[in-house]
Order: C-alpha cells, then sequence, then structure tokens
C-alpha cells in the first residue's frame, strides 16, 4: 500500500508543482522560499533540529504548490493518497543524508519557479517524492523483519 501511495504522488504532485509555476506571483515565490529556508533551519541535522516544527512547514510548503496549480481534481485525488499518519512519520524515519536531499529539494523547487521553469520544477519535485518513497519503504521493510 506503502509503494502505491508513493506511485501516486510521483505522478500527481510533480504535476500540481508544473501547474503552479506560471501562476505564481513574486508574493508567492517570496512566501514559498522563506518556508523553504525556514525548513533547512528547523529541519537540518544537528543541536537546532525540530522534526516536530518542520512537518507543518512542510506541509504549508506543499499545501501552497496545490492552491496554487488551482487544479480540483487533481488536488482531491492527491487528498485521497496523502494520509496524515505517512506525513507525521516522515521527517523522523529519514537519516541526515535522506533528510539534507528532502530539506534542499524544497530550496530547488523555488528556484525552478524563480527562472519560470515548469519541467525543471516537476523534476525536482519527482526526484523529492522518489526520496520520501525510498526512506518510507526502507523502514517500512526494516519494521517487517523485526516483526
Amino acid at each position: 500500500e506503502l509503494q502505491g501511495v508513493f506511485d501516486l504522488r510521483s505522478v500527481l504532485e510533480p504535476r500540481i508543482t508544473e501547474l503552479a509555476v506560471p501562476r505564481a506571483t513574486e508574493a508567492d515565490l517570496d512566501g514559498l522560499d522563506a518556508l523553504a529556508q525556514e525548513m533547512v533551519a528547523v529541519g537540518s541535522p544537528g543541536p537546532a533540529q525540530d522534526l516536530d516544527t518542520l512537518v507543518p512547514l512542510n506541509r504549508e510548503f506543499h499545501d501552497r504548490l496545490i492552491a496554487l496549480a488551482d487544479q480540483p481534481a487533481l488536488t482531491t485525488a492527491l487528498a485521497g493518497a496523502v494520509r496524515p499518519p505517512i506525513v507525521l512519520r516522515n521527517f523522523h524515519a529519514y537519516d541526515a543524508a535522506s533528510l539534507r536531499r528532502s530539506l534542499a529539494h524544497h530550496v530547488e523547487i523555488v528556484t525552478a519557479m524563480r527562472a519560470g521553469d515548469p519541467e525543471w520544477a516537476r523534476s525536482v519535485m519527482t526526484a523529492h517524492i522518489r526520496n520520501a518513497r525510498a526512506v518510507m519503504v526502507r523502514v517500512a521493510l526494516e519494521q517487517q523483519a523485526q516483526a
């Protein structure tokens, strides 16, 4: 089921991100950039790391992309795929390298959007979802092996 959820996300979220690019205003991009920078500040491994603060920031970042895309059918399909328990477990399951990669993806998505490049933004979101999938599948398989 977990792989199926990420399969669906890897189709829907990159498309939503691509569609958000031409609709984003400078103010939208500034807001996304501020969120991405705050996520780096609170999520980067180290003594200041606060994964509980990172979760709602991440959700807001993705929600803003969804709102910008303004695609109700895609939004509904994605809402059915993204379940709160998966999102809440997400960052606590990440190793340091995967977490740094995820945080960098948010920054790069904003950079791609500022460049007006929907394909670049879509590609980074695809990498972002695949990174999350690799982490969550690894954790699920480890939990199965322990059971």
